[in-house]
């Protein structure tokens, strides 16, 4: 496990968008299949919500495996967005099953401040009611309940930000259980908390750049929607090349420059301890 230096968090980006241009169409044409699946799912009431929860590890070890595929220079292949159904299924199922139960226990925490209105929105899938506007009676309870599960919700996403890449031993990785692939996750993240913090602002700068853009460039109300749907469709395949990308720059060995970098981009670690 690599402790890395704070600037590698805004490298995560580029090479992100470096692997995804490397095969945009194939990487859109995924998108969308992996989006229909979901949306098929979700008209399955409850049932659906379960089933997409639970497969989430899967699909996020399948988009690890292609970003990994195209970073080695192989040709990424519509049967490589069920490859994480290859690796450990039954142990990324289980990472489904622990993240769906740590997340209901985040939210039913926050019941006491508003009274389950975010609840009901996260799990269940309710519309939120008028009195969570602004002014409303119940916006500050739920402004505060939010905050109160972003904060509970960090360590829990720690645990399983790479913890799908890990049972999958994708790039290589010797494939671990579910127990220490959440150990290993949550403490790879909170050691490299600098790099985080600059990805995660780098990311939330690219998108309101490109939306504020869009605006601006795009003056027709019915065109919008399908210019952002398009950035949309850009920017989520960079987004799971980005998790690759941190992934194989924190549990790589310092051998060789970052996927789609070249000398001057490459990551660089302020330590290199062993996992």
């Amino acid at each position: 496990m690599n402790i890395v230096s704070t600037r590698n968090g805004w490298l995560w980006v580029l090479q992100g968008f470096s692997i995804f241009r490397k095969s945009p169409a194939i990487w859109i044409l995924l998108v969308l299949s992996y989006w229909s699946m979901m949306a098929l799912l979700s008209r399955l009431p409850i049932l659906g919500t379960v089933l997409a929860t639970l497969s989430l590890p899967v699909f996020a070890a399948s988009f690890a495996i292609m970003a990994h595929e195209v970073a080695i220079g192989g040709r990424l292949m519509p049967a490589l967005l069920f490859s994480g159904f290859r690796r450990s299924p039954r142990t990324l199922l289980a990472l489904g099953a622990m993240n769906m139960v740590a997340m209901v226990a985040v939210f039913a925490c926050t019941y006491p401040i508003d009274g389950g209105i975010l609840m009901g929105l996260a799990i269940l899938g309710k519309p939120l009611p008028a009195t969570v506007l602004p002014g409303g009676a119940d916006s500050g309870a739920f402004m505060f309940a939010s905050v109160v599960a972003g904060l509970l919700a960090a360590p829990v996403q720690s645990a399983f930000w790479f913890s799908p890449m890990l049972v999958a031993g994708v790039a290589g990785q010797k494939p671990l259980g579910a127990a220490q692939s959440l150990f290993y996750s949550f403490f790879a993240c909170w050691r490299n908390w600098r790099a985080f913090i600059v990805y995660g602002a780098t990311l939330s700068t690219v998108f309101v750049f490109i939306a504020l853009a869009l605006q601006l460039v795009v003056r027709s109300d019915k065109t919008l929607p399908v210019a952002m749907f398009a950035m949309v469709l850009v920017l989520l395949p960079t987004l799971f090349g980005t998790f690759y990308a941190s992934y194989r720059d924190i549990f790589s060995p310092r051998t060789a420059p970052g996927p789609g970098t070249t000398d001057d981009t490459s990551p660089t670690s302020d330590d290199t301890p062993s996992s």
